[in-house]
């Protein structure tokens, strides 16, 4: 029979059993951790013990498939914020932190008094690094730890003056660039419509008096917008003009993930000379929309609702068909409250 730490017969030999639970604890002494039969360092293996490096590295990967603009304004919420709260609470590396960790990081952020929609971003930031550095990270979503609802009203006002949009388009060198401010502006379009607008065929079907929005949109959604003044028409003769015989405002030879850069410098154009994103465009259709069917301005321009509410509802139910929601609540996100 062998004793503690040697088996007789076998010479004097270390046990097997002891020796792998002894490589186990100097690994666990030295903060490395062992997952899938494979000895790792810390932070899933990054090459850096620093939680907040970590996670930056993690998402600058080639692999993450995440643009620019995602890389920065995820890597800005986690070193940001959720990193020193977790070292803050005991924990320096990824494999330590868990579903208590973020509710616990949530409620010191409603302490702080961040809004909901702030709140819901670290939550997305938290879920993407992880999920980078180890798949079977499963997202948590900001309802399962009782996260405040978003509120889906806006306050703030779109620009609705064209003078800071043609700064913007002054200030980009590439036509395909300019034209998705105006596809954005003209159509309430998102980023991935716009790059995925298919001017060629919008032409032939603008002259019924409207076009069909059926690539790039959210959930596979199709939907059509109607033609209501000449600016329209100008936009889409202009992008059909820098389609040429390509399919979309994305050259042939490139995917959406290539083209990725050049939404980032659109929405850098615009941030500088407007102060909003390219996803406002979409607001300032919507209140465009809403004056031409009721007659008034939106809510979120003239400060209340001014038309009555069967005229407001009306309005509501046709700017979200045109945007491609399914519920008219959601427009007051771009043209502010029904109240």
């Amino acid at each position: 029979m062998a004793n503690s730490h040697f088996d007789q017969k076998a010479g004097g030999l270390l046990d097997v059993g002891f020796l792998f639970q002894h490589i186990l604890f100097e690994c666990a002494e030295t903060k490395n951790f062992f997952q899938g039969g494979v000895i790792m360092s810390r932070n899933y293996g990054i090459g850096t013990r620093d939680l907040g490096t970590a996670g930056r590295l993690w998402l600058q990967r080639p692999q993450s498939g995440l643009s620019y603009s995602s890389i920065a304004t995820y890597s800005r919420s986690w070193e940001g914020g959720f990193a020193p709260f977790a070292k803050q609470n005991g924990v320096g590396r990824m494999e330590r932190i868990d579903k208590e960790l973020v509710n616990n990081f949530v409620k010191n952020l409603v302490k702080q008094g961040h809004s909901a929609a702030t709140i819901k971003n670290y939550i997305a930031a938290i879920n993407t690094v992880m999920k980078q550095a180890n798949p079977e990270w499963k997202s948590i979503k900001p309802s399962d730890i009782g996260a405040p609802r978003r509120s889906y009203v806006r306050t703030k006002a779109p620009i609705l003056d064209r003078e800071p949009l043609i700064r913007a388009k002054n200030s980009l060198t590439d036509d395909r660039e300019k034209i998705l401010i105006d596809l954005a502006r003209d159509f309430g379009l998102r980023k991935k419509e716009a790059c995925l607008f298919d001017a060629k065929t919008a032409q032939k079907e603008a002259k019924s008096g409207r076009i069909t929005i059926s690539t790039g949109t959210k959930g596979g959604r199709v939907r059509i917008v109607p033609i209501t003044n000449q600016r329209q028409i100008d936009t889409i003769n202009a992008a059909a003009r820098i389609q040429g015989k390509d399919r979309s405002m994305i050259p042939a030879n490139m995917s959406y993930k290539d083209f990725r850069p050049t939404i980032d410098r659109v929405s850098a154009a615009l941030k500088r000379e407007t102060g909003q994103s390219l996803h406002s465009l979409r607001a300032a259709y919507a209140c465009q929309r809403y004056r031409e069917i009721t007659g008034y301005h939106a809510p979120v321009i003239a400060g209340r609702r001014l038309a009555d509410k069967a005229a407001d509802y009306q309005a509501r139910a046709q700017i979200a068909t045109e945007l491609g929601h399914g519920r008219t609540d959601v427009v007051a996100a771009y043209v502010g409250s029904a109240r």
